[in-house]
């Protein structure tokens, strides 16, 4: 940690936030995901192949099969943990308000939508597919498609990443964030706010000024302000 800096600015006390409605929507539409997983075993169990399958190689060729059963479990097993993550990320990230302050109230409901979203569809989405498919009641095809973008597009946005890291221009590296702390600004590394959680115009990074973390807003963006100014003909006499 360095010292602090001789004259901070001071920065106004950020109220909690109240992250109560939003996670729990999350939890809810995770464990709607997980009834509807289960729903659709039982419905489609009596047409299910004593072992069916549960993995593919890299053309679609089957190279693990387990029972109809056991593929449920690990199912609703990863649906709980992703709920369970998603949860806990929306909790931490709205908990302190400093997202609402710099965003406005509108991204709690944003950030809750989206994230029950992917609680409810995530994992019981293909999962429900797969049963569906094997059952035969839809007719999913074999192809190296799938499995090869699993492979490519992580390749491809860890070469950028690095690519950018390694050449950035100076409008790359330039970028300053304000600290939520300290209130002084600060450029990190392109990579660090690149790769860091992102709200909006709030990346979470450490502030080297005061050591401590928080999300930072970048220096210029605009930002949700709750007592604007007001204009000049609107100014009293």
């Amino acid at each position: 940690m360095t010292d602090l800096p001789s004259n901070p600015r001071r920065v106004a006390p950020i109220p909690a936030g109240d992250p109560s409605r939003a996670w729990r929507w999350v939890a809810r539409c995770g464990g709607l995901g997980a009834l509807a997983l289960g729903a659709t075993f039982v419905l489609v169990r009596p047409r299910l192949a004593p072992q069916i399958p549960s993995h593919y190689g890299a053309f679609g060729d089957v190279t693990a099969t387990l029972s109809p059963l056991a593929f449920v479990l690990i199912g609703l097993l990863l649906q709980a943990a992703v709920t369970g993550v998603l949860t806990v990320v929306l909790y931490v990230s709205l908990r302190s308000g400093v997202i609402e302050q710099q965003q406005g109230p509108g991204i709690s409901r944003l950030l809750g939508a989206l994230l029950s979203a992917m609680a409810a569809l995530t994992v019981p989405g293909p999962l429900i597919l797969l049963l569906l498919g094997d059952a035969g009641y839809l007719a999913l095809g074999a192809g190296p498609a799938p499995a090869v973008l699993f492979l490519v597009v992580p390749v491809v946005l860890a070469v950028v990443l690095v690519s950018v890291r390694a050449r950035g221009g100076p409008s790359v590296r330039a970028v300053r964030f304000e600290c939520s702390a300290c209130g002084e600004s600060f450029a990190p590394p392109a990579w660090r706010w690149m790769v860091g959680p992102h709200i909006g115009a709030s990346v979470y990074l450490t502030c080297p000024r005061c050591g401590e973390r928080g999300w930072d807003v970048r220096v210029g963006a605009r930002v949700w302000n709750p007592n604007p100014e007001p204009a000049d003909s609107q100014r009293l006499p």
